[in-house]
């Protein structure tokens, strides 16, 4: 009985102390057993139910978590840029770099279709450094 609280005790500590979940099945695994040994005292069972219950309890709850459990990500300038409009500084042609104005700043673009000073672009992809557009439908 005090190896199950101790296991449930020491997975919470864990859990405490980790930013993320990774203990907490294993807490759920070592009561169930605990338990278990309350009503028959089998070592046999208790490991088999600490181990069942703890995987269970992982695969069923996981994906949930980390649905709804999602890191703040920001995104950098390199990747904010993707879907947003621009304007085009210098002509971007098929066989030249032209320059395209996003967010206030000016990168180098790429197209494959010849677009002109002026016009509006989306940002499709980022190659290295230089932008992937398309024109923008009016």
């Amino acid at each position: 009985m005090y190896f199950w609280i101790g296991a449930i005790i020491l997975f919470l500590v864990f859990e405490f102390l980790t930013p993320n979940l990774t203990t907490i099945w294993f807490a759920v695994g070592a009561f169930c057993a605990l338990v278990i040994n309350l009503i028959f005292s089998n070592l046999t069972v208790e490991i088999i139910v600490f181990f069942i219950t703890s995987f269970i309890a992982l695969f069923l709850t996981r994906p949930l978590v980390k649905k709804y459990l999602k890191p703040n990500i920001k995104k950098t300038n390199y990747d904010r840029v993707i879907g947003m409009e621009g304007v085009v500084v210098k002509d971007v042609d098929t066989l030249e770099y032209g320059e395209v104005k996003v967010d206030g700043k000016i990168w180098t673009a790429k197209s494959s279709e010849k677009i002109k000073m002026g016009e509006k672009v989306i940002i499709k992809a980022i190659d290295g450094v230089k932008l992937i557009v398309v024109k923008k439908e009016k």
